[in-house]
Order: structure tokens, then C-alpha cells, then sequence
């Protein structure tokens, strides 16, 4: 028969919980001792990291990132830590820094849509545009109703040459939201380039009327506008932009075209001087001047605007030339 094994108080039984009790007694103080040193380390990091927002919307950048380091210090399992930091690197242009923390967030937290967002628009600054539209894809999975992952994808696929798809994803974007009226001037800008002329100029009043002091929207209109033939729309069009944004040198030099077709070629000279005092590096700019100049029959000073083109962008050889035939083409009539 088999038996109970029988304790008695005072026996074994005493004796095995009277040598265990102190040393499990030491480990549950041990546990509960982490844990609360543990939360301390989490309440101390999200305090640093909620001061580190503060100084991020205040544009103290420097004191921002340095909150947001010690928040990791104290916590480096904190995906908002990461996440924040990387926005300030992304700030201060410091893409290496950015891309690393936003790949750590991610790889603490594998759902945080915002960080491949945000990654993929450095992706996209510094070209590697193949890697962003992978990031914006599973932005889009994560978050499908979020206009702007379709926007940047859109930006993104257009640099790749694949405008249908581009134009695709402004739609979406617009679908999702009605007033995204970046949305709008990018699907006018890709409509234009198909050849849709009609739905470019839609999405350009579309635009305006969304936005009535968006200075691109009328910079956009004002194209489209000059490809019609409609000169004096496109000029006006150019004066509102620049009304708007008095440093839109891309508005002076498209102003200055619009006017040299229309036979001013003082105001055009005037929008390029313009464009140019803006912009040094806009080598389009350059060209335009320099036919003027050799209109006016000033040779050397076109030279030299021809040199200083080429030699900001080189692969406008081509449209210089063609150009340069023109107006010798108009002399030769005049």
C-alpha cells in the first residue's frame, strides 16, 4: 500500500521553509527592486524625451537633441525617443544620423508607419529613391488611408520616370484628401508632361482655388497658360505669384519668357537680371539672358551668359544651341 508521506509542525517541514523563506524573501525584493528602478529609468526618459518636444517646437535644436539622448540613455527601448531625435536630425540636415534613428525605431517598433514615412523622404533627398518607394509602400500597408505616404510615392515613382504610376498616386491622395492641393499642382505638373493640357490646367485651378495665395499654384497656371498661347494670361498669372513671393526666382525667369514672346525685350531682361540676382545657380536663367543680350546685339555679354549656363548645367548644350540658331535665325529677319 503506498503512503502519505506525514509532516508534523516542528519537523522537516519547519526546518525546509525556514531555510528557504530568507532567500526567496531576497528575490522577490530583488524583482519588485527592478522593476521599480526599471519604471524610474522609463518615467526619467520620458521626461527628458516630452522636454526634448518642447524645445523641438520652440526650434532649439540642439537642446532638443540633447533630451532626446538622455531619454535613450535612460530608456534605449523607447521607439519615441529614436523616432523624435530623428526629426531633429532631419532638421539639421544630418540625413547619416536621421536614417539610423529611424531605422532603430522601426526596429524597436515594426508598425511605426510614421518612421518609414519619414524615413523614405531622406531616402528620396539624397536619391536613393528605390529604398523610399519600398519605405512608402509599407507606410501605405501600415496606414492605407494616409494621403501622404500616395503623395510621396507619387514624388517618388515621378523620379523614376513612371508618370502613369505618379499620377495614380495623386489621385489616391486627392481621393483621400480633397484639399491636398500639392496633390493637385504635382498631378498637373505629370498631366502637362502626358499631354493632357485640359486636366493639367483643371488641377491648376483646382489648386488655386484651394489655396488663392499659393504662389506655385499660379507660377503652374501661368505655364500652362503660356504653352495655350494665352501671353497675357500667363503674365498675369506670374505678376500674382510673385506678388505672393517676391523671391520665387523660378516666377521672374518664367515672366521673362512670357514677356520676350510677347515682344518686351527690356521687361524680359529686367525678370532675368531678376532671376538670376535670386538665384545665381539657375543656369536656365543664363541662357535666357544671354539671347536677349545677343538680340540687343550685345555678343559679348550673351557669351558669357552662354559660358556660365553651360558650365552650371552642361547637358543644356542642346537647348542653348537651339535657342542660339533661333535667334540668329531673327536677327537675320530683323
Amino acid at each position: 500500500m503506498l503512503k502519505s508521506e506525514v509532516t508534523h509542525p516542528g519537523g522537516n517541514c519547519r526546518r525546509l521553509i525556514a531555510s528557504l523563506l530568507p532567500g526567496t524573501i531576497f528575490l522577490l525584493l530583488l524583482t519588485a527592486s527592478a522593476a521599480e528602478a526599471q519604471n524610474s529609468r522609463v518615467a526619467s526618459s520620458n521626461s527628458y524625451l516630452a522636454r526634448g518636444n518642447d524645445w523641438h517646437k520652440k526650434g532649439e535644436l540642439d537642446k532638443a537633441l540633447d533630451d532626446y539622448s538622455i531619454a535613450i540613455v535612460f530608456d534605449p527601448g523607447s521607439a519615441a525617443a529614436f523616432y523624435s531625435r530623428a526629426s531633429v536630425r532631419k532638421d539639421k540636415r544630418d540625413w547619416e544620423g536621421a536614417l539610423a534613428d529611424y531605422t532603430r525605431a522601426i526596429e524597436i517598433s515594426p508598425r511605426l508607419d510614421e518612421a518609414y514615412s519619414n524615413r523614405g523622404n531622406i531616402l528620396l533627398t539624397i536619391g536613393e529613391v528605390d529604398r523610399a518607394i519600398a519605405d512608402y509602400n509599407r507606410a501605405i500597408e501600415l496606414r492605407p488611408r494616409c494621403a501622404t505616404n500616395y503623395y510621396n510615392r507619387g514624388i517618388a515613382r515621378e523620379m523614376k520616370g513612371d508618370r502613369e504610376s505618379a499620377i495614380a498616386d495623386y489621385s489616391q491622395a486627392i481621393k483621400l484628401d480633397s484639399s491636398c492641393t500639392e496633390a493637385y499642382i504635382r498631378r498637373g505638373i505629370a498631366r502637362e508632361l502626358d499631354g493632357d493640357l485640359a486636366g493639367a490646367i483643371a488641377d491648376a485651378e483646382k489648386a488655386i482655388r484651394l489655396n488663392p495665395r499659393l504662389p506655385s499654384a499660379y507660377n503652374n497656371r501661368g505655364n500652362l497658360r503660356e504653352v495655350q498661347g494665352n501671353l497675357d494670361g500667363a503674365i498675369a498669372d506670374y505678376n500674382r505669384s510673385i506678388e505672393l513671393d517676391p523671391t520665387l526666382a523660378e516666377s521672374y525667369n518664367n515672366r521673362g519668357g512670357a514677356r520676350y514672346l510677347n515682344g518686351d525685350r527690356s521687361g524680359a531682361m529686367d525678370d532675368y537680371n531678376r532671376a538670376i540676382e535670386i538665384n545665381p545657380g539657375r543656369a536656365v536663367a543664363y541662357l535666357n539672358r544671354g539671347v536677349v543680350h545677343l538680340l540687343q546685339g550685345e555678343t559679348r555679354e550673351a557669351e558669357k551668359d552662354f559660358d556660365e549656363c553651360l558650365r552650371l548645367d552642361p547637358e543644356l548644350k542642346p537647348a542653348l544651341e537651339r535657342s542660339v540658331k533661333r535667334a540668329r535665325e531673327m536677327l537675320k529677319k530683323e
